[in-house]
């Protein structure tokens, strides 16, 4: 079959074009240049470097990998590790399998980390982490299966914020009332500190109606009893009662 090669001419300032590319998918965070016209050297020394230790010493790195593919998961924090296709795909498996880890003991969720990391590897698909050389080696099974771990762990955490951000969002004073959810103390915190303004003004005080963990009663119907709380953040300062006369008092001393 013949090839043919089109070729599409965009004017227009450095900015312009960064935007018109990326209409079309392109990842002009990759370009070499900068919107100054300035050139990105950074990587480019870091790979230079990379390759001398490679060619110094061949054996000790003959099992690095030079670039990740983009069904490898990447063990890091941080947008880049996160924004990784392969690291994105790992987070849609563990949404799909929550269910289950979430239901099951402690033998069950380490047995369903194993599945989820032999998962991964039929792709195939590696887990890659960065050594001491700044280098890309195949991870442990061991790290393996604590990424998948966290995974579950951290989407169990943003669902109980987001679960108390719902009820706390509540004008009504309903609150948890009626839907049978239970929410974390740390949880509640997280979301009065992040409600706090820069300025530090206080949003006052919330009714909400918030059921126990595990420590609810059950009445006579069979229903848990809610307990009622009012939560004023921040906390207020107690006033100190002073003396009117002269001398100090006992109570003062």
């Amino acid at each position: 079959t013949d090839a043919r090669c089109r070729m599409r001419m965009h004017y227009g300032t450095h900015q312009e074009v960064h935007y018109i590319l990326m209409s079309f998918g392109l990842p002009v965070r990759s370009f070499p240049v900068t919107t100054r016209g300035e050139w990105k050297k950074g990587g480019f020394f870091k790979w230079i470097a990379r390759r001398k230790l490679r060619d110094q010493d061949p054996e000790k790195y003959r099992n690095t990998v030079e670039v990740p593919s983009l069904c490898d998961v990447l063990l890091g924090r941080g947008k880049p590790f996160q924004g990784h296709p392969g690291n994105r795909r790992l987070h849609d498996i563990l949404a799909a399998h929550y269910d289950e880890y979430n239901n099951g003991g402690r033998k069950e969720k380490t047995e369903l980390a194993e599945k989820i990391v032999k998962l991964v590897k039929a792709t195939p698909a590696k887990f890659l982490r960065r050594d001491e050389d700044e280098m890309w080696v195949t991870a442990s099974d061991e790290a393996a299966r604590e990424k998948v771990s966290h995974g579950f762990r951290r989407k169990r955490e943003l669902e109980k914020t987001i679960q108390a951000q719902t009820y706390l969002s509540d004008g009504d004073g309903s609150g948890i009332s009626g839907t049978g959810a239970s929410v974390s103390g740390s949880a509640v915190a997280a979301v009065m500190r992040n409600r706090v303004g820069s300025g530090g003004c206080s949003i006052g005080s919330t009714t909400t109606d918030m059921r126990k963990d595990g420590s609810g009663s059950d009445d006579s119907d069979g229903e848990t009893t809610v307990t009622r709380m009012r939560v004023a953040w921040p906390p207020r300062r107690k006033r100190t009662k002073m003396c009117d006369t002269s001398s100090a008092c006992k109570g003062c001393k």
